[in-house]
């Protein structure tokens, strides 16, 4: 996984539930990253271990903590990194896939 996810994963904990538990997942996952660099790949197994970890600190199925990840990646992540990405596709997906067939037709 890219560090991204893992930041994201960070965030989404410190965020919502303070850094002291996130100082907590770190060392029951075993991780030592001190930090993540968002576009540098990492081994799955930090992911996994991470979640699991989280999982166990925060007393919450793994499922509701992936869950709690995908809002957060769309509401949060995506909108503070990909905002002017997403924008450009249009108010909806309508738009979006009209934007895109104008594109790959290569109209623009």
């Amino acid at each position: 996984m890219y560090g991204i996810v893992n930041q994201a994963i960070q965030g989404l904990v410190t965020e919502n539930f303070g850094k002291d538990k996130w100082d907590k997942i770190k060392q029951i996952s075993g991780v030592t990253q001190e930090y993540f660099i968002s576009n540098e790949p990492y081994d799955d197994d930090i992911t996994y271990e991470l979640v699991a970890a989280a999982s166990e600190v925060l007393g919450l199925p793994s499922e509701q903590i992936l869950r709690s990840f995908g809002e957060y990646w769309i509401l949060k992540t995506g909108y503070e990194r990909y905002g002017e990405l997403m924008k450009a596709g249009g108010e909806n997906f309508y738009d979006l896939l009209l934007i895109s067939r104008i594109f790959m037709e290569g109209s623009c």
